[in-house]
C-alpha cells in the first residue's frame, strides 16, 4: 500500500516503547492519528484551511514530537515564510515527515535543517496542549491499557454459562475473523473492531433461546445491539468503536448493502464455522461464493475448506 506522506517508503523504522499496540512503523501511527488529527489539533493560525480532505495541515509539530516519543530519532525543522518551522523526524537514516500532504506538491527540502526541540515548541501551552490531546487520544485507541480483546473475550466466554457450543462458536469465528483481517491488510483500528464483533457477534442467542424458543437471526440482529451496549458499560471501550460494534452486530445475518470490510469478513468468518456446523449443502456453499464472499483470503479460505476435490464433503477422506 502506498502512503502520500514523504518518507513512506524510505526503510523499516521501528518503536523504541511497547506502549502502543498495533503501532510498529511510521505508516501504521499516520493510519491512528488519521481519525484524530482534527481542527482542535491543528495550529491556531491555520485552522482556517483545515478540513477533511486537508487532515495534516497544521498538525507538524505535534505530529513530529509525537513520532519521537514512539520511534526515537531526532526532529527537525524546515523555515517557512512568516519564520515557522515545519517540523519532521529522523530516526537513523530514515527521514519522514508525517504531515508532508498538507503541502500539496511543494517540494520541500529535507537537507541541512536546524534540529527543534519540545522545550521551545512547548513553551506554548496552546501547542502542549495540542500534544498533550493527540498523544492522550492514541493512548485511548492504541495503549495497552485500553480495553483489550482478551479481556472482552474471558468476559463473554464466562457469560455463556458453560455452553461450549456457543464458547467454540465465538472462538472459531474469532479466529477467521482475526486470519481474513489481517491478510486483507486492514488497519489497526478496523481490525480491533471486526475482532470485537466477531466475539459478540451472537450474544443475543441466549435470550432468543429463552424468549423465543430459536436463535433466528433477525430476532438475533434486534436483541443483540442493546446487549452489546449493556456488555460494555462502564467498559470504557472507544465509543466509535461501541457504536460500529452495535451495527455491525445488528446486521451480521444481513447478507445485502454489505459495507465496509468490518462488515464483509464478519458475514465471511461466521458462515465459514457455521458451513460445518450446520452442514450446509455443497450447493449452499456455491452460492454463497458467488453471491456473498468477496475477500480473496475468504473465497480462498472457502474453497479450501469445503469444495476441496481430493475430500469428499467435509472433510472425510
Amino acid at each position: 500500500m502506498a502512503y502520500g506522506f514523504y518518507g513512506w517508503d524510505h526503510g523499516d523504522v521501528c518503536p523504541i516503547t511497547d506502549e502502543y499496540e498495533g503501532i510498529g512503523s511510521p505508516c501504521q501511527l499516520y493510519d491512528a492519528l488519521w481519525d484524530i488529527w482534527c481542527e482542535y489539533t491543528c495550529a491556531p493560525r491555520l485552522r482556517g484551511q483545515w478540513n477533511e480532505d486537508n487532515r495534516t495541515v497544521g498538525q507538524c509539530s505535534i505530529t513530529a514530537f509525537l513520532a519521537q516519543d514512539i520511534f526515537g530519532g531526532k526532529v527537525y525543522g524546515i523555515l517557512r515564510p512568516g519564520g515557522n518551522y515545519h517540523c519532521y523526524n529522523v530516526v537513523g537514516n530514515c527521514v519522514f515527515d508525517l504531515t508532508s500532504q498538507q503541502f500539496g506538491d511543494e517540494i520541500l527540502n529535507y537537507d541541512h535543517n536546524p534540529e527543534q526541540f519540545r522545550e521551545v515548541h512547548f513553551a506554548r501551552d496552546e501547542k502542549r496542549q495540542r500534544y498533550l490531546y493527540l498523544k492522550e487520544e492514541l493512548g485511548k485507541r492504541f495503549g495497552k491499557n485500553r480495553l483489550s480483546i482478551s479481556r472482552i473475550m474471558k468476559k463473554m466466554i464466562l457469560g455463556s454459562q458453560g455452553n461450549t457450543h456457543d464458547i467454540n462458536h465465538l472462538l472459531k469465528v474469532h479466529s477467521y475473523a482475526r486470519l481474513i483481517g489481517e491478510c486483507e491488510n486492514l488497519e489497526a483500528r478496523e481490525l480491533r473492531t471486526l475482532e470485537i464483533a466477531a466475539v459478540l457477534h451472537d450474544i443475543a442467542c441466549p435470550l432468543c433461546r429463552e424468549k423465543y424458543g430459536n436463535t433466528n437471526g433477525k430476532r438475533q440482529e434486534e436483541e443483540g445491539m442493546p446487549l452489546v451496549r449493556e456488555f460494555f458499560a462502564g467498559m470504557g471501550l472507544e465509543q466509535d468503536i461501541l457504536e460500529r460494534v452495535v451495527f455491525l452486530v445488528g446486521h451480521h445475518h444481513t447478507l445485502t448493502d454489505i459495507q465496509g470490510m468490518d462488515y464483509q469478513i464478519l458475514i465471511e468468518a461466521d458462515y465459514l464455522v457455521n458451513a460445518d456446523e450446520s452442514q450446509y449443502s455443497e450447493e449452499n456453499i456455491r452460492d454463497m461464493l458467488a453471491r456473498v464472499f468477496r475477500t480473496e483470503t475468504g473465497r480462498e479460505l472457502l474453497k479450501g475448506i469445503y469444495l476441496n476435490q481430493e475430500r469428499n464433503y467435509h472433510g472425510q477422506k
